[in-house]
């Protein structure tokens, strides 16, 4: 799903509704992505400068899941359920502020 840091859940949400309306009977052959930009307590280093995780995370932005790794699992489980998400995905230097 091609939606920048700032796309809130809900607007995800509209976005499906759009691709599922697109799709009719197809929507269940599409599988969707969600790309986050932060993980778990410790925002990656290499952000770009005006992007402000703490921000992004109280506005309910897509992009970030923070918290215990059961709420963060919990977060992502809910998100697949109501967005229909198929996978997520992370980059390298995400993965390593997972500690």
């Amino acid at each position: 799903m091609a939606v920048g840091p700032e796309t809130t859940e809900a607007a995800a949400g509209e976005t499906v509704s759009r691709i599922k309306k697109a799709a009719g009977e197809r929507f269940d052959q599409i599988e969707i992505n969600c790309n986050l930009l932060a993980v778990g307590e410790q925002p990656p280093q290499w952000l770009p400068p005006g992007i402000n995780i703490e921000q992004l995370r109280q506005s309910g932005s897509l992009a970030v899941v923070m918290g215990s790794v059961d709420e963060m699992c919990e977060r992502l489980m809910a998100r697949r359920e109501a967005l229909h998400i198929s996978y997520v995905t992370l980059g390298e230097q995400v993965t390593l502020c997972m500690d």
